[in-house]
Protein backbone atom coordinates (compact mmCIF):
# COMPACT_ATOMS: atom_id res chain seq x y z
CA UNK A 1 0.00 0.00 0.00
CA UNK A 2 1.37 3.03 -0.98
CA UNK A 3 -0.19 6.77 -0.29
CA UNK A 4 -3.73 7.83 1.76
CA UNK A 5 -1.99 11.66 2.79
CA UNK A 6 -4.69 13.64 2.11
CA UNK A 7 -4.51 16.79 -0.25
CA UNK A 8 -6.11 19.87 -0.24
CA UNK A 9 -6.74 22.30 -2.64
CA UNK A 10 -6.86 26.14 -1.47
CA UNK A 11 -9.86 28.49 -2.68
CA UNK A 12 -9.94 32.12 -2.95
CA UNK A 13 -12.77 34.29 -1.71
CA UNK A 14 -13.34 37.56 -3.23
CA UNK A 15 -11.83 40.38 -1.24
CA UNK A 16 -14.79 41.80 1.56
CA UNK A 17 -14.81 44.85 2.72
CA UNK A 18 -12.09 45.56 4.18
CA UNK A 19 -9.86 44.11 1.53
CA UNK A 20 -9.43 41.03 3.18
CA UNK A 21 -8.89 37.75 0.99
CA UNK A 22 -10.45 34.71 2.74
CA UNK A 23 -8.95 31.09 2.17
CA UNK A 24 -10.60 28.04 2.81
CA UNK A 25 -9.77 23.98 1.65
CA UNK A 26 -11.79 23.79 -0.85
CA UNK A 27 -11.84 19.89 -1.32
CA UNK A 28 -9.53 16.60 -0.03
CA UNK A 29 -8.25 14.31 -1.74
CA UNK A 30 -6.81 11.36 -0.46
CA UNK A 31 -5.22 8.73 -3.21
CA UNK A 32 -4.60 5.40 -1.96
CA UNK A 33 -2.94 2.21 -4.32
CA UNK A 34 -2.14 -1.01 -3.74
CA UNK A 35 -0.92 -3.90 -5.15
CA UNK A 36 -1.82 -7.75 -4.64
CA UNK A 37 0.29 -11.05 -5.52
CA UNK A 38 -1.34 -14.17 -7.15
CA UNK A 39 -1.94 -15.90 -3.54
CA UNK A 40 -5.18 -13.52 -2.54
CA UNK A 41 -7.99 -15.10 -1.00
CA UNK A 42 -11.28 -14.92 -2.75
CA UNK A 43 -12.86 -12.29 -1.08
CA UNK A 44 -10.11 -10.25 -2.08
CA UNK A 45 -10.81 -11.65 -5.73
CA UNK A 46 -14.45 -10.86 -5.35
CA UNK A 47 -14.23 -7.66 -4.13
CA UNK A 48 -12.15 -6.33 -6.74
CA UNK A 49 -14.21 -7.98 -9.73
CA UNK A 50 -17.51 -5.90 -8.10
CA UNK A 51 -15.25 -3.21 -8.04
CA UNK A 52 -14.79 -3.22 -12.55
CA UNK A 53 -18.18 -3.86 -12.91
CA UNK A 54 -19.76 -1.12 -11.05
CA UNK A 55 -20.95 -3.15 -7.79
CA UNK A 56 -18.91 -1.25 -5.42
CA UNK A 57 -19.53 -1.85 -1.86
CA UNK A 58 -17.89 -0.71 1.68
CA UNK A 59 -15.74 -2.72 3.46
CA UNK A 60 -13.65 -2.25 6.62
CA UNK A 61 -10.45 -4.02 8.07
CA UNK A 62 -7.13 -3.09 8.50
CA UNK A 63 -3.86 -3.34 6.82
CA UNK A 64 -1.38 -5.06 8.31
CA UNK A 65 2.53 -5.25 7.22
Amino acid sequence: MQGGEPFGAVALEAPDANHVVRKHVAAVISRLSSSFGSAMEQPLYQWMADMLTGMQSARNGALVF
